[in-house]
């Protein structure tokens, strides 16, 4: 195994160091938290964690945090379309 040396994380207003999830290897946009996949998804983050307890829907943990790669829910949204007749 090999470490890479990264920056240091930049301190929020309040002094806390925050994890910047953009650009992190293949992703070109950060990961959402789950108030802003239910915000993208128009719908409450209540059915969203539903929709994560029965696995009906890809998430990426990130220790115990819950989070949501924008492009695999967009392909996810595509996945659902239903034409019209």
């Amino acid at each position: 195994m090999f470490h890479v040396k990264r920056p240091a994380l930049p301190i929020s207003s309040s002094g806390v160091r925050t994890t910047p999830l953009s650009n992190v290897g293949h992703m070109n946009a950060p990961l959402l938290t789950i108030a802003d996949a239910a915000e993208r998804l128009a719908t409450s983050e209540r059915h969203l964690r539903g929709l994560i307890y029965r696995r009906e829907i890809c998430f990426v943990k990130v220790g115990h945090l819950v989070r949501f790669d924008p492009n695999e829910l967009e392909r996810w949204i595509d996945d659902r379309k239903v034409a019209a007749e």
